[in-house]
């Protein structure tokens, strides 16, 4: 039976045998029907492709930036904490995210990249001092729509610190309902700080009062730190004595006197002289002033803004201001700490340990040494931290690698030299 396959065989008219063509013709191959393992393997790796792009669309990059590539939804929130001389201050913001009403859970976390919702997202100031948060609904939704949501910021203020006002405007950038470009305004945000003294660590609420937040927001708000809470130091005068004095009055004598008949009377008796009482005396009041420390200079230094509040994280107050101690202080300024914390791997100075470690390694204890007495010496010890190189044969100084700014400011306790850098970090 010939094979359908093939055409009509034809003949040769002269030799009568089968055409070439016919004896060359090659049979189709076979055509195969797809397995069913191959359908299932083909869909799961559509799956595989489609969840990529999902999970890649949403997650940040290795730079630590959020990548958002069409998520038009997507509301971002900057938050920025600087000094009054606009220097950053280091802080760790908690963000707190409500949805609507028949849906407070329904957002996702974009930035920062480790938060988890629904739970509050938690993130620290960069060298910039700011902190970015960033949330979508959970459905990728029109622009236009009217999900809202709210959010509560929290803070802790370290002791001694302020805030310049209780109310701050932040700008506000909203894409147009009706598509196209974007509308600017500004809205404030209001701060709740905790009722107790000044001199404790005091929590602070930020909430934005009359605001919802809708898809596509993107609001940047600058929080500025008050000055710096100086308690003076209240001298009781000592109580006075008065020295009481009493006089005592004489005893008078009487003379029995008898007058006889004809003799004449008697001569008249002078009384007693009267004895003055003695001026009082009234001691004068003396105030002791309080003897000058390192914490003097650096309260007083603007620019040792955010080492100061460092000082303070770390709970070291007490052991700077003692006066029964000499202590030779190396303080960067607010720009070399700024540029500490923007450098990868920089320590989390947030934690009251790591500033504190930070701190004691600019800290020389037991003797006031001016810069003179620096230069002599070859290398220093601090409390923490190696032994730091002295280089006096360059203008300025440097210990550590750091240049010296600043020197020699005296107080009755200490002196303080201001450095342009922090320390490297090993020697």
């Amino acid at each position: 039976m010939s094979d359908p396959r093939l055409p009509d065989p034809e003949l040769d008219p002269t030799t009568g045998a089968l055409h070439a063509d016919f004896t060359d013709y090659a049979l189709p191959p076979e055509r195969s029907t797809p397995s069913a393992a191959a359908v299932v393997s083909i869909i799961l790796v559509l799956f595989l492709v489609i969840g990529a792009i999902v999970f890649f669309a949403t997650r940040s990059d290795d730079s630590g930036e959020t990548v958002i590539t069409d998520n038009a939804a997507a509301i971002t929130l900057t938050l920025q904490r600087i000094s009054p001389n606009s220097n950053p201050i280091p802080a760790s913001i908690i963000a707190e995210i409500t949805g609507p009403a028949d849906a407070p859970a329904a957002f996702i976390w974009l930035a920062p990249a480790n938060a988890v919702a629904p739970a509050a997202a938690t993130a620290v100031t960069d060298g910039n001092g700011e902190v970015v948060f960033q949330w979508a609904p959970l459905e990728r939704i029109d622009p236009s729509s009217e999900w809202r949501s709210d959010v509560v910021l929290q803070e802790e203020l370290r002791p001694n610190e302020t805030l310049a006002a209780v109310s701050s405007a932040c700008t506000l950038n909203r894409p147009n309902a009706l598509g196209g470009g974007e509308t600017t305004s500004n809205i404030s945000i209001a701060a709740e700080i905790e009722t107790a003294p000044v001199t404790a660590a005091r929590g602070v609420s930020y909430r934005f009062p009359g605001h919802d937040f809708l898809p596509g927001d993107r609001v940047r708000c600058e929080i500025v730190a008050g000055a710096l809470n100086i308690e003076p130091a209240t001298t009781l005068a000592p109580e006075t004595a008065l020295e009481s004095t009493t006089t005592v009055v004489p005893e008078t004598t009487l003379v029995s006197t008898t007058v006889p008949a004809t003799t004449q009377p008697p001569a008249t008796t002078q009384p007693p002289a009267t004895t003055q009482s003695p001026a009082t005396t009234v001691a004068p009041i003396t105030t002791e002033v309080p003897a000058t420390n390192a914490l003097t200079t650096v309260d007083a230094r603007i620019d040792l803004s955010t080492f100061r509040n460092l000082i303070a994280r770390a709970g070291l107050r007490e052991q700077l201001g003692r006066d029964d101690v000499r202590i030779t202080l190396l303080a960067p300024d607010n720009d070399a700490i700024a540029a500490f914390l923007a450098e990868d791997g920089a320590p989390d100075l947030n934690d009251e340990a790591t500033a504190r470690t930070f701190i004691l390694s600019y800290v020389f204890v037991g003797d006031i040494l001016e810069s003179s007495d620096i230069a002599a010496r070859r290398e220093l010890q601090f409390e923490e931290g190696p032994v730091r190189a002295i280089d006096a044969t360059v203008s300025p100084i440097t210990i550590g690698g750091a240049p010296v700014i600043a020197t020699d400011e005296l107080t009755d306790l200490a002196v303080v030299h201001t450095l342009g850098s922090t320390f490297a970090t090993a020697e």
